[in-house]
């Protein structure tokens, strides 16, 4: 199954996921279930000029139907929906989280988290859980995400490259086979040699401990990392970033809303848009859902 946790409730979550689940077949709709508010859900249909009939397990929507399980908002609704659909994933399950904002992620006591990913290493106690991002002919991993610039160095160590690039190749291995990885380096031109920075040996040295575990794959780098996509992208070519903007103002620039956010390193695969709330389009009826439409057709694939 596919489930799918409910974002803001004043973002695009719930409209772009409606419009791009009814283009679906019948029989790939049957593979979802919402978990969101019976409000939020009502409210977003009104704003959508959607006339659906909404029973307690259910919402028939033209010639659709649906699958809910709805929540009661006690915490945030993101949140609540979030607690519920693990509550229900077991490891064949694909979690889709809808786009939230930060606020409204915490854990049962209140307490705030960056985003969904640090949410997820929160409760399934995993630091090396791993940001990828996948695009149809890009597949990018991140070593550090929600952190600040100034903590990016610390955060890397040629022990969590390995960790969390080994981890990455193993497990998108049934989505995408990865023949090729290329590394940016984290300074400027990979510190010029000490000139500006010689953190960035420590790429290498990640390197070195990876090369013996997947001799059938070749890794290269450290590349700067405002060239190292000069290098053919392919769906088969992993590029791993030292840091979140870094790999994702390229991502974006090539790909637009054409994106899937991968988690990876969880006991079963999490997925979202590329992309956030977009707070200023909610209640007009005019949100792109391209993105969340490869999203879907993408994720059927891997059920």
């Amino acid at each position: 199954m596919i489930r799918v946790s409910q974002g803001h409730q004043r973002g695009v979550g719930l409209e772009i996921f409606l419009k791009a689940f009814l283009c679906l077949p019948q029989k790939s709709q049957e593979k979802f279930i919402l978990y969101c508010d019976k409000f939020a859900l009502k409210d977003t249909l009104q704003r959508l000029n959607l006339s659906g009939e909404l029973a307690k397990n259910q919402l028939s929507l033209l010639n659709s139907r649906l699958t809910l399980k709805l929540v009661e908002e006690r915490l945030p609704l993101t949140t609540e929906a979030l607690f519920a659909s693990l509550d229900d994933m077991s490891p064949q399950d694909i979690l889709l989280t809808l786009p939230s904002s930060k606020d409204q992620i915490t854990s049962r006591s209140g307490a705030p988290f960056k985003g969904h990913t640090d949410f997820l290493r929160s409760a399934y106690s995993d630091p090396d859980i791993t940001m990828n991002f996948l695009a149809p002919r890009l597949t990018v991993a991140l070593l550090t995400d929600h952190i600040a610039l100034r903590e990016v160095e610390q955060n890397i160590t040629r022990e969590s490259i390995e960790r969390k690039i080994s981890l990455t190749i193993r497990e998108i291995k049934p989505i995408r086979n990865i023949d090729q990885v290329f590394f940016s380096g984290v300074n400027p031109h990979c510190g010029e040699n000490g000139i500006i920075s010689g953190f960035d040996k420590v790429i290498g040295e990640g390197i070195d401990l990876l090369r013996p575990q997947f001799p059938h794959i070749k890794f290269y780098g450290p590349f700067a990392g405002d060239t190292v996509l000069f290098n053919q992208c392919s769906p088969n070519n992993l590029f791993v970033f030292a840091s979140h903007d870094q790999g994702l103002a390229p991502f974006k620039l090539m790909n637009g809303l054409t994106g899937i956010n991968l988690t990876l390193g969880l006991p079963f695969k999490r997925v979202s848009v590329d992309h956030g709330t977009a707070f200023d389009l909610y209640g007009l009826n005019k949100a792109n859902y391209q993105g969340m439409l490869y999203l879907m057709d993408e994720a059927i694939k891997w059920t």
